[in-house]
């Protein structure tokens, strides 16, 4: 009897997880819409419903969420690039420096 009640209860367990995955899978966008959206946050505030949809989406998709996080330091890496590349080429190195840097690349070939 032991036995039968641990495993009704295991049962239920893993059937109410899977019961709120589901149902959070219905009423929030599938993955590949995700991508979309996750393109479209990074250019325009989206509605309130759409971003908690969204919200809700990466509590069932880790992959997701994980792709968010990668579009979003794209975009901060491409911005601090944009702000660097400005300055970027106009340093200029000493003659000396130079023939140094030329003396040891051809002691290395």
């Amino acid at each position: 009897m032991c036995d039968l009640q641990s495993g009704l209860k295991r049962q239920l367990t893993d059937w109410l997880p899977r019961r709120a995955i589901l149902l959070i899978a219905r009423y929030t966008p599938d993955c590949h819409n995700m991508t979309r959206l996750v393109s479209q946050s990074m250019d325009q505030r989206l509605p309130l419903s759409t971003w908690a949809r969204m919200k809700l989406h990466y509590l069932i998709c880790v992959w997701c969420e994980r792709y968010a996080e990668q579009i979003a330091f794209v975009k901060s890496a491409a911005r601090v690039f944009a702000t660097n590349s400005a300055t970027s080429g106009t340093e200029t190195i000493s003659p000396e420096k130079k023939k140094s840097l030329q003396a040891d690349i051809a002691s290395r070939l």
